[in-house]
C-alpha cells in the first residue's frame, strides 16, 4: 500500500503550451501503469486542454465546479461535481471548464499523454 501525504504534494501550472489559458496541477503520483499519472487540475473559466489520448485512457472526476469535454466524433458534454469521465485507450479528446465556471478534476491517465493540435473554437 502506498499513501500520498497532502503534505507531500506540490501545485504547480501545467505546460501552457498544452492548454488554451492557463491550468494548475497537483501532482499525486506515478502508479501502477508506466508513465500514468493521477493529477488534480484545475481550470479557470473558458480554459480548456488541446486534444490528447492516452494509450491505457484516463479517467476524470469533477470534484468543484462545471467543466465541458469534447470528443473527435462532434460530442461536447457538460460535466459538474460528481460526474465520473472515462476516455477509452487512445480516444482523442479535450476537457476543460465550462465558459462561465471554474472546474476541478481528479485525472488519472493510464500511460503517457499525447498531446495533439489545439481545439478548434
Amino acid at each position: 500500500m502506498r499513501i500520498t501525504r497532502a503534505t507531500e504534494t506540490t501545485s504547480s501550472p501545467m505546460d501552457a503550451s498544452h492548454f488554451s489559458g492557463p491550468a494548475s496541477s497537483l501532482d499525486l503520483g506515478t502508479y501502477e501503469a508506466p508513465d500514468g499519472s493521477v493529477l488534480v487540475v484545475s481550470f479557470p473559466a473558458g480554459v480548456h486542454s488541446n486534444w490528447h489520448r492516452h494509450p491505457g485512457g484516463q479517467f476524470l472526476y469533477v470534484t468543484d465546479g462545471r467543466g465541458r469535454v469534447g470528443t473527435r466524433d462532434g460530442q461536447v458534454a457538460e460535466v459538474s461535481v460528481g460526474d465520473l469521465v472515462h476516455a477509452p485507450p487512445d480516444e482523442g479528446h479535450w476537457h476543460g471548464a465550462a465558459e462561465e465556471a471554474a472546474v476541478t478534476h481528479l485525472a488519472v491517465s493510464l500511460g503517457s499523454t499525447e498531446w495533439l493540435e489545439q481545439v478548434e473554437p
